[in-house]
């Protein structure tokens, strides 16, 4: 079973205790129970965040929110290769600039496509903004 990137699809992290974070899909009208990323935890210790939320988009990709990283990332679905897309992992803050290397985010989550631009949105819950990145990634405020 290949996880779907079709909004009838479900995204959840969870961790069981003493074991690393995994990222799970489930197809709801399916029947079958949640599934794991293939090769994906999240990331690598007991202690490491868990995202806070993902979202699916076309050509089988996620958006994650890592609440506990300050970043926005963007997860393959089928290997469950990560890119950060937007926030300095481990460095919380706010500050506008460069979606990479510029920007500094504060507990995303609550990620959106604005169906306007295609840009994405999210709320970073300890500064209490939305924020929003170009699709480009080319800045972040």
């Amino acid at each position: 079973m290949q996880p779907r990137t079709a909004a009838a699809t479900w995204w959840l992290a969870s961790r069981v205790a003493g074991t690393p974070c995994r990222l799970y899909w489930v197809a709801p009208a399916s029947g079958a129970r949640p599934q794991a990323l293939p090769g994906q935890v999240w990331p690598v210790g007991e202690d490491d965040p868990c995202p806070a939320f993902a979202l699916p988009e076309e050509g089988g990709w996620l958006w994650v929110a890592n609440r506990e990283a300050h970043v926005v990332l963007r997860v393959n679905a089928s290997t469950g290769e990560q890119q950060v897309v937007a926030g300095q992992p481990g460095q919380a803050g706010h500050a506008d600039g460069p979606a990479l290397g510029g920007a500094l985010l504060d507990a995303p989550i609550s990620l959106a496509v604005s169906p306007l631009d295609g840009s994405l949105v999210w709320y970073d819950a300890n500064s209490y903004t939305i924020r929003h990145m170009a699709v480009s990634g080319a800045r972040a405020w």
